[in-house]
């Protein structure tokens, strides 16, 4: 039914921006992806796919820029968010768990209590909502797009993603596309520019299920100070990851999919 492709040896076409990870005859986990300058599957999170899949579920990652469309945008924000409902709850129509990476945490959050058989939404790094030092932060980011100038671009968000106060690693650089290098500025100036009109919080109060947000102790974007959670709600859990940046499954990969596992089992 469905064909290989070349987003990984486990990954096949779910449809051309969607990558289905595992067995698609059991329970199924969506992820939905962060700003990235092409699309390459679950490239972003393999380590986790690969503990979600061993643990028993199937997981599908959603390329989430695709769906905000072009700027300047055509829709509100809000209307945005409710046609991606749209697109999960048909493609996905008994999906029980969500999670999202960066602006994919911030969505699922903005998404679960929009879909009808969520119960478990987490977002890693994702910001609940957009405080002046991430404003500040995605501005400067958004400079270089402008300019089609993706190779500082994408080393100011190296810089940004790395832990604060050190030399970002391989795992913080984004390689720079082979092809349309012009389509991949316009993708992340998306992705950012639409990132600066969310704001979870309410949304996240309206869902009746449990929410997990991960954070990096030294994250310099998502932080623990821009979430979403409700303080006090026995459902909103919080965990910061410890000597992490924003990339939280590049610089502390046992402690992220342990805490994830965890709650998923406790919660289940």
């Amino acid at each position: 039914m469905l064909e290989v492709n070349d987003m990984g040896s486990h990954g096949y076409a779910y449809s051309q921006h969607c990558t289905l990870y595992g067995d698609d005859n059991l329970e199924p986990i969506l992820i939905l992806g962060p700003v990235t300058p092409a699309w390459s599957g679950g490239e972003f999170c393999m380590g986790l796919i690969a503990a979600l899949t061993e643990q028993g579920y199937c997981v599908y990652v959603l390329d989430s820029v695709h769906y905000l469309g072009d700027l300047p945008l055509q829709r509100s924000s809000e209307e945005i968010i409710d046609s991606l409902a749209g697109v999960i709850s048909e493609q996905f129509p008994n999906i029980q768990c969500i999670m999202g990476y960066a602006l994919g945490g911030t969505l699922a959050c903005k998404l679960a209590h929009r879909l009808e058989h969520v119960t478990h939404v987490v977002s890693l790094s994702g910001p609940g909502f957009i405080d002046a030092p991430l404003c500040q932060a995605l501005s400067d980011l958004n400079v270089p797009l402008r300019q089609g100038d993706l190779a500082s671009a994408l080393f100011a968000l190296a810089k940004s993603v790395a832990p604060k106060g050190s030399i970002p690693s391989q795992g913080h650089i984004d390689a720079i596309p082979d092809d349309d290098q012009h389509l991949a500025c316009t993708r992340m100036l998306n992705g950012f520019e639409f990132l600066l009109q969310l704001d979870a919080r309410e949304d996240l109060a309206k869902f009746k299920g449990n929410a997990l947000c991960v954070v990096g102790e030294l994250s310099q974007l998502a932080t623990r100070d821009n979430q979403a959670l409700q303080s006090g709600n026995s459902l909103h859990t919080l965990v910061v990851v410890p000597n992490a940046g924003m990339r939280v499954l590049c610089d502390n990969i046992e402690y992220t999919i342990s805490e994830i596992s965890s709650w998923l089992k406790d919660e289940n």
